[in-house]
């Protein structure tokens, strides 16, 4: 599920901000972005994230920002020297003016180097980072819930949707079975009667008792409507565990009852409530993979 959350702690020489983001995922996938000097906090962030958090797609941050009215800057000389006579050789030996001023020199990679205002606050500053991304992942969990309990919302519509159509079959199988049992009845008489005899009559009424037999789908409606109500009992329990991966499989359980449904019958109109239960069903499937 999508969600936001930011949390943001100070001490003394530092504020520390971290800001989550997670989008819609099938697994878990976490993406970090720290300072060099809290990279050995990463573990630990992971740990807390992983603890809370078990599908998605989630970016974290840390933000380090320095308190001191003042920055300190270090020259570090050497690199600078490097610089100084590589732009005179280079412009001794094209001919050409260096063109190397101070503040260009300064610009140059690995020149000014500026105090990381975490380092020499090791511990002080991975409390502070594991407290903020406590604020963080509160206002994330927060957001996702909200989320949650819409969609399930959406997907209890889905549902009764697809009850709807169970039911109407449930209801009117028995009489479209008479009328396609009147339809083979009419035909058999009529093949009886050309065949003169050839045929045995007790033989083909035997046959066609067994078709009709197999045609039934009353078992198929009944663990059909069993996997229908395991799926409201599940959703009325919204940020249960591993409930977008138990949801994904009694849809696709349903999705074999449907397609067994459809396969047994050859009339018309429950070939068209199957096909309005699959369509449901495509939306159900697309949907539970944004829970957890």
């Amino acid at each position: 599920m999508t969600g936001y959350g930011r949390g943001s702690i100070s001490s003394s020489r530092f504020r520390i901000t971290v800001e989550l983001r997670s989008v819609n995922g099938r697994f878990l996938e976490i993406r970090a972005k720290l300072p060099r000097s809290l990279l050995f906090i990463e573990p630990d962030l992971r740990s807390i994230l992983e603890k809370k958090i078990r599908r998605g797609v989630v970016d974290f941050t840390v933000t380090v920002h320095p308190l001191e009215p003042t920055l300190t800057v270090h020259l570090a000389e050497d690199v600078a020297t490097a610089y100084v006579k590589q732009a005179e050789r280079l412009a001794e030996d094209f001919g050409i003016a260096s063109g190397l001023t101070a503040l260009a020199l300064l610009r140059l990679p690995g020149v000014a180097v500026t105090d990381d205002p975490t380092a020499g606050y090791g511990e002080d500053a991975a409390d502070c980072v594991k407290a903020a991304l406590e604020q963080a992942l509160a206002a994330l969990m927060e957001m996702r819930a909200s989320e949650g309990e819409k969609l399930g919302r959406v997907l209890q519509r889905e549902l009764a949707e697809i009850k709807s159509h169970k039911e109407w079959i449930r209801k009117h199988r028995e009489q479209l079975n008479e009328k396609h049992f009147r339809r083979l009845e009419t035909r058999i008489e009529n093949w009886v009667g050309k065949s003169r005899g050839v045929l045995e009559e007790t033989r083909l009424y035997q046959e066609v008792a067994f078709y009709l037999d197999r045609a039934d789908v009353t078992e198929e409606l009944d663990r059909l409507a069993a996997h229908l109500k395991q799926c409201e009992e599940a959703l009325g329990a919204i940020g249960a565990k591993s409930l977008g991966k138990r949801l994904e499989f009694l849809s696709q359980e349903m999705g074999r009852e449907v397609n067994t449904i459809g396969a047994k019958s050859d009339l018309v109109q429950i070939t068209n409530h199957v096909v309005e239960m699959k369509l449901t069903l495509e939306k159900v499937r697309e949907q539970v993979q944004n829970l957890e």
